[in-house]
């Protein structure tokens, strides 16, 4: 038998030619069906080869019922199968009801190989979105497996896949941990994609706010990360944890994710630590944002549109968090300048006029994001400038025009986005009153769409011109857009109640307003 495996392996190791790409595979299940296997371990190693076989040549059906007659060698096995097949219930119960199973010291087999099988039958289940029957199988494989190490690192690292996809992430996190750890100690060659791994560890510290584990992740990817891609994905992450630490107070921690690489010094300034001033918290942007720098000169425009846009956007942020240690008002609106010096660039030629560089088919939702963000920012402007006036309320009118002409750019690609023969949204005419994209079916895909309407009704509402005509237009427009919401969003609804409120009110306010201003025009008259 050993000659027929060995044969099987070098088939299944071939590289096999596009016009027949499971003939090698097909001459090696043909071996081991005409074998004969005289041990326990020979028909244990025969039945698995026979499963991962089928997986291949994408025959899931077929390479079940091998699987489970390999297991057949253990006492407990039909146990466990039919508990796995009936498995339901929260993720704890299932767990801890499972049965126990384990290999009797009279049967010569190889546990790695059991281990083995246990995971196949496990990533065949996740292959089929049913990670709970795939838990059952990956459990029984980790409680047999402890001391068959490269063989328990996989199945760490399959378990973190499968809790993922049951929304323990907490759970999830921690295989996936220990999976990298053991990698780490293991003296091999690292797994080309150990890196990304644990930068998405990172993603899950960043958002429980376990900034050390985050940045210690970090530390750890800048030890092994040689590409240009991936330095500068890490500095991505680096930007993510320090833009958090500027938004909420570091939790220092004792536990040591990775123990065996040489990490900086719990005292060095290069870890999380609480702000405690203005002067702290712009160190920490200024490393943040020469981060993203890093970054962008790698993920340039031209190749890397979205991964270009996103550091862009990353970098405009970055002010956000920044901006609320700064007291001084003029310092504040020059912050928001420097944001919209990021947004814009994409959206406005130099000369003013509006731009259609990127291809809205393939990056209109990044001009979308572009837009609302942008939108935003102006809006921030106009309140900041009126709030210490010092002249006419006329000379703050052009950043809220500056934002009503983004949002009504964000909204006209939605009806772009809906089929049209248009190049851009530019050339698209907003429906009068507005309805909903046909495309936006659900509440939750409808309600970007509906704030974007809600803050290009406030915007109009806040122009205020020296000629009473122009004011009592714009007003009108925002009085519309606000009777707009209330169709788009009906009194029932889940979503939208307190903006929804909010226009309920406008809608009665506004006219009176306007009715106002045309009686005092009329008296100076």
């Amino acid at each position: 038998m050993e000659e027929v495996f060995g044969t099987v392996e070098e088939l299944m190791a071939m590289e096999a030619p596009v016009s027949a790409p499971y003939e090698h595979l097909y001459r090696a299940r043909e071996l081991l069906k005409a074998s004969v296997p005289g041990t326990t371990q020979e028909q244990l190693t025969t039945l698995a080869l026979l499963g991962k076989i089928c997986v291949l040549v994408e025959e899931p059906h077929v390479a079940q019922p091998y699987l489970e007659k390999a297991l057949q060698v253990l006492p407990e096995c039909n146990s466990l199968l039919s508990y796995a097949q009936a498995a339901i219930g929260n993720v704890e119960s299932v767990v801890n009801a499972l049965p126990k199973i384990y290999v009797p010291g009279n049967v010569n087999v190889n546990v790695a190989d059991v281990v083995d099988v246990l995971q196949q039958l496990g990533m065949l289940w996740v292959e089929r979105s049913l990670p709970l029957k795939a838990l059952c199988f990956l459990t029984a494989a980790e409680d047999i497996g402890r001391d068959e190490r490269d063989v328990h690192t996989h199945t760490l690292f399959y378990l973190a896949q499968v809790y993922t996809q049951l929304n323990q992430s907490k759970i999830a996190a921690g295989y996936c941990q220990q999976t990298l750890q053991r990698q780490l100690e293991s003296n091999q060659t690292l797994p080309s994609d150990w890196s990304k791994n644990c930068l998405g560890l990172s993603a899950f510290y960043i958002a429980s706010n376990q900034l050390h584990h985050a940045m210690e992740c970090v530390f750890a990817c800048k030890d092994f990360a040689q590409d240009e891609d991936t330095v500068a994905r890490v500095a991505i992450v680096e930007a993510k944890v320090l833009f958090e630490l500027l938004r909420s107070p570091c939790q220092p921690t004792e536990k040591i994710l990775f123990p065996s690489l040489k990490l900086p010094s719990i005292q060095d300034a290069m870890w999380p630590y609480s702000i405690t001033s203005y002067d702290h918290a712009r160190d920490i942007f200024k490393r943040a944002m020469s981060a993203l720098d890093l970054a962008k000169n790698v993920f340039v425009l031209d190749g890397y549109v979205t991964d270009h846009i996103r550091i862009l956007q990353l970098q405009s942020q970055a002010y956000t968090r920044l901006i609320e240690y700064e007291q001084d008002r003029k310092r504040q609106i020059a912050m928001l300048n420097r944001r919209l010096g990021f947004l814009t660039p994409l959206l406005f030629e130099d000369n003013g006029n509006d731009s259609i560089t990127l291809n809205r088919n393939a990056f209109g939702y990044l001009v979308q994001e572009l837009l609302f963000e942008a939108a935003d920012v102006y809006g921030v402007l106009h309140d900041l400038k009126c709030s210490n006036m010092t002249s006419s309320y006329a000379t703050t009118n052009h950043y809220a025009l500056d934002g009503i002409r983004c949002l009504e750019r964000f909204l006209k690609l939605y009806f772009f986005q809906q089929g049209t023969d248009s190049r851009s949204e530019l050339d698209v005419v907003l429906p009068s009153p507005l309805t909903r994209p046909t495309q936006l079916e659900k509440d939750e895909d409808s309600k970007p769409f509906v704030t974007g309407v809600f803050y290009l009704a406030r915007l109009y509402g806040k122009l205020n011109f020296t000629q009473v005509e122009k004011t009592v237009a714009a007003w009108s427009k925002s009085l519309q857009l606000h009777e707009n919401i209330l169709h788009l969003v009906p009194p029932n609804a889940n979503f939208f109640k307190d903006e929804r409120a909010i226009s309920v009110e406008m809608t009665q306010l506004l006219p009176e307003k306007i009715n106002r201003l045309h009686f005092q025009n009329k008296h100076l008259g």
